[in-house]
């Protein structure tokens, strides 16, 4: 199953499509279907692609201010192919702070960090402490960590207690 993120359903649109934004606000059975015969079929090679899709919308292929001049897919975008065409219809921003898209980019960031630090991976205790919001929901970091392993975001070593991305 594709994840299908705010950040990976633009990468897919402007890429394949040559449109700023997804026609809609939520996935339709179809981009739900493109998505997924897309992705590799071993799980954990889709996870990875998945996670790459959403790192690569949330830093490169940004909803305001793409970096299009420093993108590696420019010479293949359909929407760079067709002149970056604006979208009539702008997406009404979501709120952000407090939600489990905060929590869960907070969990990513702290990965992606250790990751390139060299580290292990993390504690499972640092991991929800990096979700953790003040003033937030109590079980929102279980909440966030549960699904971010159910979906491959993120896997837990059991031998040596560890938190890392997908390698």
């Amino acid at each position: 199953m594709p994840v299908l993120s705010t950040n990976v359903r633009r990468v897919l649109v402007r890429f394949l499509d040559g449109r700023e934004f997804p026609p809609h606000t939520t996935p339709s059975k179809a981009e739900t279907m493109r998505a997924d015969a897309m992705l590799p079929k071993d799980g954990h090679h889709a996870a990875e692609v998945s996670l790459s899709l959403m790192e690569f919308g949330a830093l490169v292929c940004t909803q305001l201010n793409p970096s299009c001049d420093e993108c590696t897919i420019h010479d293949n975008c359909a929407w760079a192919a067709a002149g970056f065409p604006k979208d009539e219809k702008r997406p009404t921003p979501q709120p952000y702070a407090g939600t489990d898209r905060q929590a869960r980019g907070r969990i990513m960031k702290a990965l992606r960090t250790a990751h390139f630090e060299g580290t292990d991976g993390l504690t499972k205790r640092k991991v929800l402490d990096a979700a953790r919001i003040d003033g937030g929901d109590r079980y929102q970091p279980t909440r966030v960590y549960r699904a971010l392993l159910k979906e491959g975001m993120i896997v837990y070593n059991e031998h040596t207690k560890r938190v890392t991305l997908p390698r």
